[in-house]
């Protein structure tokens, strides 16, 4: 993940990861860094999306939006849940 998505508290490593459109504050565990990079070995699948900026105003739960995206209409929720329109 970026480098900057990584928050230290004392000696552990917090990230907010993108949850139904809200904030989910996760603990994760770091392997090497690299460019910018850090390598997550526990805390984190493949595939999910990452808050990289505004971590200092975000709380854990609070609604979010992805930059280049429409938000999430509660509407458009239930319809990805159930895999389509009724």
């Amino acid at each position: 993940v970026p480098e900057q998505s990584i928050i230290p508290v004392g000696d552990e490593h917090f990230l907010f990861k993108v949850v139904d459109g809200r904030a989910q504050r996760t603990k994760v565990e770091i392997g090497q860094r690299r460019d910018g990079s850090v390598e997550i070995l526990r805390g984190l699948e493949v595939g999910e999306m990452v808050v990289t900026a505004g971590q200092t105003k975000l709380r854990d739960g609070a609604q979010v939006s992805v930059a280049g995206m429409p938000p999430a209409s509660p509407s458009a929720a239930a319809e990805h849940k159930s895999g389509g329109k009724s």
